[in-house]
């Protein structure tokens, strides 16, 4: 009777980022993804069923300016569970500042470094330099880096890396197939360091190709 009466824990997101985060992102279409606890059979984002949503996986939920389900600012969305028995679980929310325009328009191999306050100061260390295609079958990669102590926020194609301290030299971030973020095929990473006042210090641009 109790399991019949008590719901599902809260979906836990774990892509963009964590629940409660605000993320900036200035792709038209991304993928909000997560976890849900075993006794959840479905998952609702914002009064939506995932139809393909299988109990004990991950569950994903596709945002698209052409879908209608993201506009231009802040976005809220509220994640739910539901058990066999109809029970729904508290709610997980995650709110997503779009941005129609990408934060950094750069042409591969070009910077105009007239504009960054720090050119060169952003560095890929791993796990190739930046500058040089990391070629792998790896279904996840770690890419590491290095930046300005007077670094206070930095992003990676538009996503805000939320466990970044300001201030620290190193950085990292996870691309891999079940965050969104990296796919077969060429994998185009632009990195943006800035200072507190928001000003641009440095970008790099690193390719990961996926075989």
């Amino acid at each position: 009777l109790s399991q019949d009466i008590n719901p599902p824990d809260a979906p836990v997101i774990l892509s963009p980022g964590g629940s409660g985060d605000t993320i900036q992102i200035s792709d038209e279409e991304f993928e909000i993804s997560g976890t849900a606890s075993s006794d959840a059979v479905g998952v609702i984002v914002n009064g939506y069923r995932l139809q393909k949503y299988v109990p004990g996986k991950k569950w994903s939920y596709i945002a698209d300016s052409k879908l209608g389900n993201v506009r231009m600012g802040e976005n809220i969305y509220e994640i739910v569970a539901i058990d066999r028995a109809g029970n729904t679980s508290d709610t997980s929310k995650i709110m997503i500042v779009w941005k129609a325009e990408p934060l950094v328009q750069i042409e591969d191999g070009i910077r105009d470094e007239s504009e960054y306050i720090e050119p060169g100061s952003l560095r890929v260390i791993a796990p190739t330099k930046n500058g040089s295609t990391f070629i792998t079958s790896d279904s996840e990669v770690l890419i590491e880096g290095e930046t300005s102590a007077d670094t206070h926020s930095l992003s990676i194609n538009g996503f805000t890396l939320t466990l970044y301290e300001p201030g620290k030299e190193t950085w990292n971030y996870i691309a891999k197939e079940d965050f969104g973020n990296y796919k077969d095929g060429t994998n185009r990473f632009t990195v943006v360091a800035r200072n507190k006042d928001g000003k641009i210090l440095d970008v790099v641009k690193y390719l990961i190709e996926k075989r």
